[in-house]
């Protein structure tokens, strides 16, 4: 160029443009080169520099992530969702998934939840994380026990007889035990007991809406034997011998498993 045209000469750089969208370092722009001014039409341009440059990637900001509640089943895992994130460009493929952790596996209300965040879909690769973690809140609910009520149906032996529950759906290595119960006790035959478990041994499980259970004490069956009554010396009195009364080899009581009524036994002779 020569010095008397270069303030009448300028060089215009338009449409310049990437190969592609996509991030990346010292990538090749394309442009059109236009020369202006009074001196233009002396000149042509016959060569242009390579134009390189740089495609960072953009930042995608997560605004809302929600976990869902679930059963206690003794693992931490956690299941979160992203509801909203920020930085997003045009009509881009690309959204955020997430996973994860309670801050333990015990039932309770209101727990933390530590997410992790990543990117997800076609355009993923042009875009970065703010954060790729982030946490929430959620329950974990106590588990319904299932019971299994074992015997209950008894036959009378004058013993107390004690009906007893079983929880059967424990997880993995938990020890859960019904600890409290009404109803569960009785000595005498009935048909229409009623046993109850009120309470657990472990607060990660609750009992289920009926933990009830129907039991009976059927009347004993076997031969009655009276062993010999002694007898007695008339006083002008009424006499009273205790009998012996025993059933299958068991001695039974008066005034629980038999009653004794008394006749003609004051004066001399058989009562």
């Amino acid at each position: 160029i020569y010095v008397d045209d270069k303030p009448n000469l300028t060089v215009s750089i338009s449409n310049a443009n990437f190969a592609d969208k996509n991030v990346g370092t010292n990538k090749v722009v394309t442009a059109d080169y236009a020369l202006g001014g009074s001196a233009a039409d002396n000149y042509e341009i016959t060569s242009t520099p390579e134009l390189k440059a740089n495609i960072t990637a953009a930042t995608i900001t997560v605004t809302a992530a929600t976990a869902s509640n679930k059963e206690y089943d003794s693992e931490t895992d956690a299941t979160v969702t992203v509801t909203a994130f920020s930085g997003k460009k045009g009509a881009d493929k690309v959204e955020v998934a997430a996973t994860g952790t309670f801050e333990d596996a015990n039932a309770g209300t209101g727990k933390t939840v530590n997410a992790e965040y990543t990117l997800t879909g076609d355009d993923k690769d042009n875009y970065v994380l703010a954060s790729a973690t982030g946490s929430t809140t959620a329950d974990i609910t106590p588990k319904p026990v299932t019971l299994d009520w074992g015997t209950t149906s008894f036959t009378y032996d004058g013993t107390e007889k004690t009906v007893t529950a079983t929880v059967t759906n424990p997880e993995g290595t938990d020890v859960v035990k019904v600890t409290t119960y009404t109803g569960n006790k009785e000595t005498n035959v009935g048909d229409d007991y009623t046993a109850t478990a009120t309470g657990l041994n472990n607060s990660n499980y609750k009992l289920p809406t009926n933990a009830s259970t129907k039991w009976e004490i059927t009347p004993a069956t076997g031969t009655i034997s009276v062993a010999p009554i002694a007898a007695e010396t008339y006083n002008g009195e009424a006499h009273t011998p205790a009998p012996v009364v025993t059933m299958g080899g068991k001695t039974l009581v008066e005034g629980t498993d038999y009653t004794v009524t008394y006749t003609n036994n004051t004066n001399a002779g058989t009562a």
